[in-house]
């Protein structure tokens, strides 16, 4: 009976530090995302405020050349919507999955490695 809690309790503190592990990961991925959205605002607003400043000296408007870079990004937008499985959620979704279910893959292939020479030997 004391041999069952123990086991029992290890089982408990091994969850315990498999989960501390997993959400460990989950919030370095979603930091790191946040971080490089924040970077590439930045250097989105920079690259277009240059832009505008080129077309207004070619077009002689900065009116136009400001329409013309905001008709630039709706076409961007709206390429990122049509594409964004693709490009966004594929990506997250198999990230987190490969952070929250790497373990049980490792462990379902190691139990059909250690069963194919039972399985082989079953078929003979």
């Amino acid at each position: 009976m004391r041999d069952i809690k123990e086991y029992a309790q290890l089982q408990y503190e091994l969850f315990r530090l498999n989960l501390l592990e997993k959400l460990s990961q989950v919030i370095a991925l979603i930091l790191s995302v946040f971080a490089v959205l924040v970077l590439l605002v930045i250097v989105f607003v920079h690259l277009s405020l240059a832009l505008v400043y080129i077309l207004a000296e070619w077009w002689k408007s900065q009116v136009i050349a400001s329409l013309a870079v905001g008709g630039l990004f709706l076409i961007i937008t709206m390429l990122l919507l049509v594409y964004r499985k693709v490009i966004f959620i594929n990506p997250i979704v198999k990230q987190l999955s490969r952070i929250l279910f790497d373990e049980f893959e490792e462990l379902e292939e190691n139990e059909l490695s250690e069963n194919k020479p039972l399985q082989q030997n079953r078929q003979h």
